[in-house]
């Protein structure tokens, strides 16, 4: 059996603790989650990497790079990124967009090797939608890591008024 002065003692310590961790989860709940991070992270390297690829393309053919530029293009970088972003995010819009994006991607780098191989009628046009396309992957991509990332904080939006 536990003194009244123990009691009290217990009593403030429990109290304390309880303080303590509500403390915590308000401050954890605050933050968005390393998930959430991780995703906007290789959404956004997915995108920066995918844009790079599309601007050394785009300075090849106005002749201000050598085709070597375009090979040298971080393949490796953006499959890491894919796989991460696949994996960190269940999302069906996300693998959808990440699918179109690997398509639109493989259409772009198709239309500008036969650009390179000869100048055939029709070519400049193919090229040229396979531009466009993977330009509206990357803006589908871009949307669906942004609706997953404005949902995942807590509290609304970031710098939104409550």
């Amino acid at each position: 059996m536990i003194s009244g002065q123990g009691q009290g003692l217990l009593a403030v310590v429990a109290g304390a603790a309880i303080i303590v961790a509500f403390r915590q989860v308000a401050r954890l709940s605050r933050k968005p989650d390393l998930r959430v991070r991780l995703l906007k992270s290789e959404c956004a390297k997915l995108i920066a990497l995918s844009e790079d690829l599309q601007k050394r393309m785009t300075r090849e053919r106005q002749g201000l790079v050598t085709a070597d530029e375009v090979y040298s293009w971080d393949t490796r970088a953006y499959r890491l990124a894919r796989r991460r972003l696949g994996g960190f995010s269940p999302s069906a819009s996300i693998q959808m967009a990440i699918t179109e994006l690997d398509e639109a991607g493989a259409d772009l780098r198709a239309a500008w090797q036969q650009s390179l191989n000869g100048s055939a009628e029709g070519q400049e046009d193919l090229f040229a939608a396979a531009m466009s396309a993977h330009s509206e992957a990357i803006g589908n991509l871009a949307a669906a890591g942004s609706i997953l990332v404005r949902f995942s904080w807590p509290s609304g939006q970031p710098g939104e008024i409550r």
